[in-house]
């Protein structure tokens, strides 16, 4: 799972300057991003500070240019530099590198309520029988501020606040004193403090890099040269992500005739910290392993062109390519622990990771409380911003054990689940693969260790988990991560690898179809596509919509459609003319496949108990589709018509029922229906003669979003 957390105050560069480096990382699922913007309360420091490897390190190949050395630790001198960085000053001289228009801005203690002085020439103005603008005759530059002022105060009213300099100048333009505006000590207090500005910029971002929690486990539980070891593959793995990330988004933008262009840099200015335990559950205890590194890097680098520029479009390419990050990270791990120790993995549905072949799953668990009380105080349905407060709220102080100790009481809570430990951490890592593995096969079994471009593809673009199966697009920097978190036994350090691995897998026919490309255009991996099943899919439905159009499907006679009546005298109210209007149209069209459109609150759901009188009282059977368990039941209280999810139906259709004995098919919030699920009930429907009835807003977001055909 990648974190990526924002950092935005001075409070927040301190909490990575030390070696807790302000964790508030919860093990989670892989495969999604989480951009964290809060600042974290003091209560973060608690980090095992002797536990052995917690030194902050140097990253970035752009640290040269600062004098900087890669690799090197920060003592205190390194960690003022490190300040002045994320400060978007020069580590040695402290002269600001990076500034922006709207990033500096005058401290909140120098500003005063604009309004009290617009209010105040507005009124000296009217005393003198003048327009407020005839107030700065001569003086334009201060009329077209006041007016822009004045539009502020119109639109944030007393929330609309101006240094007090500024303040000053105008009302000095338009013949008043600012002091008989403003209290004595309420402008002595804005005019002590008017050289004062606050830097707002985002400062840089702390990136976590994760494992599976089997990966903590084995190295928790191993010798001490091994576990060493073991981390010391992990670094290395940091390291190549790094050069990765550095492609991806290590540049700056700038301009050329009014349009942004891309700009390289000679690199990223970084620093990591790695984090061996979890928070601990109870007073006194080490926390449960949980290996992972915490990179916090600045938001600056120095261009081609000698600027010192923001990196990566605002670090929005670090945004996106966060997940593409911590998938790298976790190939690279993969392949490294394979190399060296021979470890296996498989990947588990429960977890979503590449876990360790050999480490019990029941020993995962019992190393996973942190997360177990995050998920029984929140509940395992909470979002991730839900999980990351309970977390904040949970915190314990942190526990002053060395290594030694941490380890001890690790191995000790082992023993009681699996009994020989060193047995288990023997079988999980017996060694590297024998001579004849190679650098293309597999030790054991003699297969490849990279799958082959047509498997990949099965894989990420498996209709039920892959890349669609959420989303009716994708980018290429999500074809990334997940062409890396396909690959079992990782990926070597070539740079190029996954980008050719990713090439391969769109060349194979049947798959990926580009489509038109959306917003910047100097960013990183911003192609985009989508895939062939959901061009079939969306194909199938138009031609079934227009095959099926005014077949005389499920038609109701116009006498027969009176039942409107009926429904009115039951339900104590009559329906508007346009409801009756669209009520008798479902009825009597005949269409094989129509559609009810209105937005959230039109009473759709009302109209459908009305069709349903009508379908009832010629006894033509019909059922409703929904999405969830909870909206069928919904469905069907607010219209009596049986409902059942469109999983179920697609479960019937698999087993060869489809839509038998079912004339009426209302498909609740249609637009959110996958397409190919959408094109199966469709095909359905039409085999069985069903009449489909889709009900939605058509400004509600699809499930899978828009159409992807270009116009």
């Amino acid at each position: 799972m990648a974190w990526l957390t924002r950092i935005v105050a001075d409070e927040q560069v301190e909490y990575r300057l030390k070696q807790q480096a302000g964790c508030a990382v919860v093990e989670a699922r892989e495969g999604e991003t989480v951009v964290l913007d809060a600042v974290e309360s003091r209560a973060v420091d608690y980090r095992l500070r002797p536990e052995g490897g917690a030194t902050l390190v140097w990253m970035g190949s752009g640290l040269g240019a600062l004098g900087l050395v890669e690799g090197a630790a920060l003592d205190e001198e390194s960690k003022a530099a490190a300040r002045r960085i994320m400060a978007g000053c020069h580590p040695e001289t402290g002269a600001r590198l990076v500034t922006s228009r709207t990033s500096v801005r005058a401290h909140e203690k120098a500003r005063l309520t604009t309004a009290r002085l617009v209010e105040a020439i507005e009124r000296t103005a009217e005393e003198q029988g003048m327009t407020a603008a005839e107030v700065f005759d001569g003086k334009p530059k201060q009329l077209r501020v006041f007016r822009a002022q004045r539009r502020k105060v119109n639109r944030f009213g007393e929330a609309h606040r101006m240094q007090a300099v500024t303040l000053h100048k105008l009302a000095r333009a338009a013949g008043l004193v600012l002091a008989d505006v403003y209290g004595d000590e309420e402008l002595a207090t804005a005019w002590e403090h008017k050289d004062l500005r606050v830097d707002d910029r985002v400062r840089g971002w702390d990136l976590v890099l994760d494992l599976p929690k089997s990966d903590s486990v084995l190295q928790g539980l191993m010798d001490t040269l091994d576990e060493q070891e073991l981390r010391n593959l992990v670094h290395e793995a940091k390291r190549d992500t790094f050069r990765q990330l550095e492609r991806w988004a290590g540049y700056g933008v700038g301009s050329k005739d009014g349009e942004p262009v891309r700009v390289a840099t000679e690199g990223l200015l970084a620093w990591s910290v790695e984090h061996q335990s979890a928070r601990p559950m109870r007073a006194g205890e080490p926390g449960d392993p949980h290996l992972h590194l915490h990179v916090t890097i600045a938001n600056m680098a120095l261009c081609e062109d000698g600027e010192w520029r923001s990196i990566a479009n605002s670090g929005q390419d670090l945004h996106r390519h966060a997940a593409a990050a911590d998938a790298y990270f976790k190939a690279r791990v993969r392949s490294l622990t394979y190399s060296r120790f021979g470890v296996r993995r498989e990947h588990v549905e429960r977890t979503g990771a590449w876990e360790i072949r050999g480490v019990p799953a029941e020993l995962c668990d019992a190393f996973s409380r942190r997360a177990a009380l995050v998920d029984e105080k929140a509940g395992t349905d909470a979002s991730r911003t839900e999980k990351q407060a309970t977390s904040m709220a949970t915190k314990r102080d942190k526990v002053d054990v060395d290594a030694t100790t941490m380890r001890d009481s690790w191995r000790e809570r082992a023993e009681a689940v699996v009994g020989d430990v060193d047995a288990m951490v023997a079988a999980t890592a017996p060694g590297p693969p024998g001579p004849d593995g190679g650098a293309d096969v597999d030790g054991p079994g003699g297969g490849p260790r990279i799958p082959s471009p047509a498997d990949l593809a099965a894989a990420v673009f498996d209709p039920k988990a892959g890349l669609t199966s959420s989303e009716k697009t994708f980018t290429r920097a999500q074809l990334l991560a997940a062409v890396a978190n396909a690959l079992e036994f990782g990926i070597d350090a070539d740079p190029g690898s996954l980008e050719r691995l990713c090439d391969d897998v769109l060349e194979v026919a049947g798959y990926a179809v580009r489509v038109p490309t959306l917003g910047s255009t100097v960013m990183s991996s911003t192609a985009r596509y989508t895939t062939q099943d959901i061009l079939d899919a969306e194909e199938s439905v138009r031609v079934q919509a227009l095959e099926r159009f005014d077949t005389g499907t499920a038609q109701l006679t116009a006498d027969q459609a009176a039942a409107i009546g009926v429904f009115q005298v039951a339900a104590g109210f009559e329906l508007s003319a346009e409801q009756q209007a669209a009520v008798t149209r479902v009825l009597t069209a005949g269409h094989g496949i129509d559609a009810l459109v209105g937005v959230a609150g039109a009473g759709k759901s009302t109209l459908m108990e009305a069709c349903r009188i009508g379908w009832d009282a010629t006894g033509t059977t019909h059922a409703g589709a929904t999405l969830a368990a909870v909206a069928a039941q919904q469905l069907h209280e607010a219209s009596g018509i049986p409902t059942r999810t469109v999983a179920a139906w697609l479960a019937e259709n698999e087993n060869g029922n489809g839509l038998r004995g079912v004339e009426i098919l209302v498909v609740d919030e249609a637009t959110t229906v996958d397409d190919r699920a959408a094109a199966l009930l469709m095909g359905a429907a039409a085999r069985a003669g069903t009449k489909v009835v889709g009900i939605g807003d058509h400004l509600q977001p699809p499930a899978t979003a828009t159409s992807t055909r270009s116009t």
